[in-house]
C-alpha cells in the first residue's frame, strides 16, 4: 500500500513539473524578460558570491503562471466547499485572481433632511447676501452642500410654496418664497422634493401649479402634490445604479384650507386606502424599495405619538421599506425595526419620525436643530434581494449671526462647527454659539442614537 502511494506522488509530481514547463514554453514576454534580466545579472556577478533570490523574485514566475490558468471551481461561502464553475473567464489584470467572487451587489447612498422652511427674516438675509438686488440662499446652504451634492439621490420638505413675487413673498402663516431658494436647492445637489405637508396650499391651487413649474425648470424631481389626477396616478420612480425606488408624500392636513374643487387631485392627504393604493402600483412596477414622506406628528413634540407609531408600523406591514418623517420641527426618534409583512416577509426597516428643522427661523428650543440622515441601500443583483446596510446622521444647528448686511443665516453640520470654533477656523461663531452647539450634539444623541 505504501509503495502504491509513493508511486501515485510520484506520477502526481510528475504532472505537476510537466504542466509547470508546458506553461513556462508559453509565458508571457513580461516573464521571459524577467528571466533574461536574472541570467544578464548572473553573467555580471560571475566573481562574486550568490546572493539568495528575494520574496519577490522567487514569486514573481509562480504569480505569472497562474494568471495565465483559467480554473473550473470557485470557493463557496455558504456550503463551505468548492464547487465547479465551468464557463468562469480566464483572468487577464494583475489585480484581479481567479478564485475572486465576482461584484454580485450594488449600493447607494440616499441622504434625507426634514423641512426646508423660510421666514421672512431669511429671505431679507438672502436679498441683503446678494450682488444683483435679487436673492441668494447659498451662503445659508452651502456648509452642507458636500453632504447632499455626495449622495447618490437626495431628497428633502419642502415646506414653503414658490408661488412668484407677483403673489407678494410671505412668511407665517401662508408661505411664498423667493424662486432662487429653489435654484440653491437644486445647486447644493437635492434630487427629489416632498411637498406634501400643511403649507402646500397657502397660495391654494396657485401656489401648488407655480411650486411645481419651478421645480419642473429647475430640474428637481417632486411627489405629494399635483397638477391633475393623471399627474396624482403616476408614481414618482427613480432607478439609480441599479436600485429602483418608489417615492411618496403625504401629509396629515393643510391647515383647514379646502382641496381645491379645480383641482382635487391637489394633494396626498394621509388615507390609508389610498397609500395601499399606491404601494400595490409600486410593487406592480417590481420597485426594489418603497420610500415614504410623512408630514404628521405634533409639533414640538420630541417623541412620537402612538398615531405616528401605528401608521408606521401599518405602511411597513404592507411593503413600505422607508418612513422619513418631518412637521414637529424638533427631531424625534429614529429605528430599525424588524417587520414580518402581510406577504410573511421578513426584513428590517427604517424609520425616523422627525428630522427637524434643515432650516427656518422658530423661536422656541430645539427648532434650530435638524439632521441629515444617510442611508446605504444595497441589493444582491443575483437574488434581487435589497436591504439597508446602514444608517448614519450628521447633526445640524441654524447659525444666525449679526453682521454689517444684516443677519446671516447658515446650516452648520454640528460637530464640524465645534472643531472650527476651537481652530478658530469661523470668526462668526461666539462663545455663546459654541456652547449651544455642544448641547445640541449632546441632545441630537439622545434622541437619536
Amino acid at each position: 500500500m505504501q509503495h502504491l502511494l509513493k508511486k501515485s506522488f510520484i506520477v502526481f509530481i510528475l504532472f505537476i513539473l510537466i504542466a509547470s514547463i508546458s506553461v513556462g514554453e508559453e509565458s508571457t514576454p513580461k516573464l521571459n524578460n524577467h528571466l533574461k534580466d536574472q541570467n544578464l545579472a548572473t553573467t555580471e556577478k560571475n566573481n562574486q558570491i550568490k546572493k539568495i533570490p528575494s520574496e519577490e523574485e522567487l514569486l514573481f514566475p509562480i504569480s505569472n503562471l497562474f494568471q495565465n490558468i483559467s480554473f473550473s471551481m470557485y470557493y463557496d461561502e455558504k456550503s463551505n466547499q468548492f464547487l465547479p464553475k465551468d464557463n468562469l473567464p480566464s483572468q487577464t489584470s494583475e489585480s484581479s485572481h481567479p478564485l475572486q467572487e465576482k461584484n454580485i451587489t450594488t449600493t447607494l447612498q440616499l441622504a434625507s433632511v426634514g423641512d426646508i422652511m423660510c421666514h421672512n427674516t431669511q429671505y431679507i438675509s438672502a436679498r441683503k447676501t446678494s450682488t444683483n438686488g435679487t436673492y441668494d440662499f447659498s451662503s445659508c446652504f452651502d456648509p452642507i452642500k458636500s453632504y447632499i451634492s455626495s449622495a447618490d439621490v437626495a431628497i428633502g420638505n419642502l415646506e414653503t410654496t414658490f408661488s412668484g413675487k407677483e403673489k407678494k413673498y410671505s412668511s407665517y402663516p401662508a408661505f411664498n418664497t423667493p424662486e432662487q431658494l429653489g435654484t440653491t436647492l437644486k445647486d447644493i445637489g437635492f434630487d427629489i422634493l416632498a411637498t406634501a405637508n400643511n403649507h402646500s396650499l397657502d397660495k391654494r391651487n396657485y401656489g401648488i401649479i407655480h411650486t411645481l413649474d419651478t421645480l419642473d425648470n429647475l430640474a428637481i424631481k417632486h411627489t405629494g402634490t399635483f397638477r391633475n389626477k393623471e399627474e396624482r396616478d403616476a408614481l414618482l420612480i427613480e432607478t439609480i445604479k441599479d436600485i429602483k425606488m418608489a417615492f411618496m408624500s403625504y401629509t396629515y392636513g393643510t391647515n383647514g384650507i379646502p382641496i381645491p374643487k379645480e383641482n382635487p387631485s391637489a394633494i396626498n392627504i394621509i388615507n390609508k386606502e389610498e397609500m395601499l393604493k399606491d404601494i400595490k402600483k409600486a410593487k406592480d412596477n417590481q420597485v426594489d424599495v418603497i420610500i415614504f414622506s410623512l408630514h404628521f406628528g405634533q409639533e414640538y413634540q420630541r417623541k412620537q405619538n402612538k398615531h405616528q407609531e401605528e401608521l408606521v408600523n401599518f405602511l411597513f406591514e404592507n411593503g413600505v421599506d422607508i418612513v422619513l418623517g418631518g412637521h414637529p420641527h424638533v427631531i424625534q426618534p429614529a429605528k430599525m425595526k424588524e417587520v414580518t409583512t402581510i406577504d410573511g416577509e421578513k426584513k428590517n426597516c427604517f424609520v425616523i419620525y422627525s428630522q427637524g428643522n434643515l432650516v427656518a427661523d422658530q423661536k422656541r428650543k430645539y427648532t434650530y436643530s435638524g439632521l441629515i440622515t444617510l442611508l446605504d441601500i444595497t441589493k444582491n443583483l443575483e437574488t434581487n434581494q435589497t436591504e439597508i446596510t446602514n444608517v448614519s446622521f450628521v447633526p445640524t444647528w441654524v447659525d444666525k449671526s449679526s453682521t454689517k448686511r444684516g443677519l446671516d443665516f447658515r446650516i452648520l453640520p454640528v460637530e464640524k462647527a465645534i472643531t472650527d470654533y476651537e481652530e478658530k477656523k469661523d470668526p462668526l461663531l461666539s462663545s455663546r454659539d459654541y456652547k449651544r452647539l455642544k448641547e445640541v450634539l449632546i441632545e441630537t444623541k439622545a434622541q437619536i442614537f
